[in-house]
């Protein structure tokens, strides 16, 4: 278990290399890399990741975007790109180091929901793998570079949010998507309260 955890906390800087992004077509094909800069004139897809984490009140955490290059200011959740050759798993733990100042022991449950969910729009497009994990919000300190602020949701009211196109997430380019990553994420949820009881 412990070289398990070891190779989660894998971040790119640990590899000694430029961040990249690797690029992909529609069809999840590897078509090469692309500096992080010039993510805004590319039209090849990437790879990202989300979290959904559930708090200690059963609320969901949403984070409010600092004045960063892409979607500024917008409602999010923790979200962020796969960089160099990092697994999902490793980016949502880098992702919630860097934003909230988590280390991967203060996160439990984190789960993959689904396969990555593809989003097309502008000309460009994401696989974005989304997660569930709780957390306790006491320990999150987050980094003003990239995250203003952040407030712990009700969580019907977190993913209505969603729908009416309130947070950063292009909601109506599959809706169908969003809606089974919504189901998936409640199903994870009900398995962890009936495990936790039962034990």
């Amino acid at each position: 278990m412990n070289k398990f955890k070891k190779g989660l906390k894998v971040k790119s800087v640990d590899l000694k290399l430029p961040t990249m992004y690797n690029m992909y077509n529609e069809d999840g094909m590897y078509v090469g890399k692309i500096n992080p800069s010039y993510e805004k004139i590319q039209n090849k897809w990437l790879k990202t990741i989300t979290i959904l984490f559930e708090t200690e009140d059963e609320k969901l955490l949403m984070q409010q975007r600092g004045n960063t290059q892409l979607t500024p200011n917008q409602l999010d959740f923790c979200s962020g790109h796969v960089e160099n050759e990092e697994t999902y798993i490793q980016t949502a733990y880098r992702e919630a180091k860097e934003e909230l100042g988590l280390d991967y022991n203060k996160i439990s449950n984190l789960t993959q929901i689904l396969e990555p969910l593809p989003i097309g729009y502008k000309e460009k497009g994401f696989f974005i793998q989304f997660f569930y994990g709780k957390i306790n919000s006491k320990y999150i300190k987050i980094d003003h570079k990239e995250v203003e602020s952040y407030i712990k949701e009700d969580i019907s009211l977190a993913f209505q949010k969603l729908r009416d196109r309130k947070t950063r997430f292009p909601y109506n380019c599959n809706e169908k998507g969003f809606e089974n990553i919504i189901q998936e994420f409640h199903k994870i949820r009900e398995q962890i309260k009936e495990n936790q009881i039962t034990r």
